[in-house]
């Protein structure tokens, strides 16, 4: 008997502390998580989540997990910069 899967989908929203002008990062911050699409910071970017998890692990220990995300996955904020008297 196979188990009945579940899914549920979240935005994880990052950002990062960089050094030498943004060259290196230092540390990665989780800063929210959203259930819809949000909107973002210049200095954040989103990684689009999905979790799988069958029944029968509501019923065993809890486990762990890594995520590890493509760049070509991430979602960047789209910044407009407007000039004086604009």
């Amino acid at each position: 008997m196979s188990a009945r899967e579940h899914s549920a989908d979240c935005y994880l929203i990052l950002r990062a502390d960089t050094h030498s002008g943004g060259k290196y990062v230092r540390d990665l911050h989780i800063v929210n998580m959203r259930k819809s699409k949000p909107k973002l910071q210049p200095d954040e970017i989103a990684v689009k989540v999905r979790v799988r998890i069958p029944d029968q692990v509501f019923t065993q220990p809890p486990f762990e997990a890594e995520i590890v995300v493509p760049e070509q996955d991430v979602i960047r904020p789209a910044v407009t910069i407007e000039g004086e008297g604009q």
